[in-house]
């Protein structure tokens, strides 16, 4: 399995959700936030990765893959849409705990954290966005034949 593919796993435990569709949900595609479709929006993006060989020659190896999910609000007023932003990411939070492998094989999926609640802003002053972080750890493991 490739990371991407783990991604769409992602994206597609989110999809399940009654907040996102695929009109307000992506995989690093920013552009949406654009389109006017919602005023809440999942965009799933790439985030470090590591390796870990069970060692030499044996031919195993387990890889911790990152992805960010960016959880957006439309801005209305500080309160409201703060309190919405953190009732979406607590409702994504427990629902992807549901699929701790994501409906795929030799994955083991968990929400790991997440980042500070933020605010983008116009050239012009204001908010637009509020944007949480939630980041989603897992793992999958391969077995390799080596080529020495």
């Amino acid at each position: 399995m490739s990371y991407g593919d783990g991604e769409a796993l992602i994206l597609a435990r989110i999809r399940l959700m009654a907040q996102f569709d695929p009109q307000n949900s992506s995989r690093a595609k920013w552009g949406i936030l654009n389109s006017g479709a919602a005023a809440q929006y999942a965009i799933l993006r790439a985030a470090p990765f590591t390796n870990d060989y069970d060692g030499l020659g044996h031919g195993h190896v387990r890889t911790s893959w990152r992805t960010v999910v960016e959880l957006w609000q439309r801005w209305v007023d500080d309160g409201p849409t703060a309190v919405a932003l953190q009732t979406l990411a607590q409702a994504t939070l427990e629902h992807l705990e549901r699929y701790p492998s994501l409906a795929g094989e030799g994955l083991l999926a968990w929400v790991s954290g997440g980042g500070e609640m933020q605010q983008r802003w116009l050239k012009e002053g204001g908010p637009v966005w509020a944007v949480w972080e939630v980041y989603i750890d897992w793992q999958e493991e391969r077995f390799i034949s080596v080529a020495e």
